[in-house]
Order: C-alpha cells, then sequence, then structure tokens
C-alpha cells in the first residue's frame, strides 16, 4: 500500500511541476476488477498498474472493451 501511496503522490508532484492539468482516478468494476492509477490528459486514458515486484498483469477485458484508444503499464519496483 505505501508503494502504490508514494507512486500515486509522485505523479501528483511531476503534473504539478510540468503544470500538467490531468483528471485522476482509479477504476474498479463490480467484479472486482481494477486499475491502480487513471490519468486523463488531452482526452485520453492512461491506466496503470502499480506493483510491488515485477508482474505479468495483463488489463481487464472489461477495460479494453470499453476504453479501447487507452493505453495501459505496470509500474513496479523491480525494473527487468
Amino acid at each position: 500500500m505505501l508503494w502504490k501511496n508514494y507512486i500515486i503522490i509522485e505523479r501528483f508532484k511531476r503534473n504539478n511541476y510540468l503544470q500538467k492539468i490531468t483528471n485522476n482516478s482509479f477504476w474498479r468494476t463490480y467484479d472486482k476488477k481494477e486499475i491502480d492509477f487513471i490519468k486523463e490528459y488531452n482526452g485520453q486514458l492512461h491506466g496503470y498498474e502499480i506493483k510491488g515486484a515485477k508482474q505479468k498483469t495483463t488489463p481487464p477485458k472489461t477495460w479494453l472493451e470499453t476504453y479501447n484508444q487507452s493505453t495501459y503499464k505496470i509500474i513496479s519496483k523491480k525494473i527487468i
């Protein structure tokens, strides 16, 4: 939990420093599919999954179907 909080706070600080105006949120469905951090910038959605270790994850199928023009990235402590 601390790692996720740290990453999100650093994203807020970065956007503030670069004077980027973004809408930030998270995404979760009723069946518990989630994306940790969503950033909307210039009309495009960017989804980020924040992990403590490098893990292979794929975006939820519902996310891909609903927001097919969006991006999805994994942020982890370990860089491979």
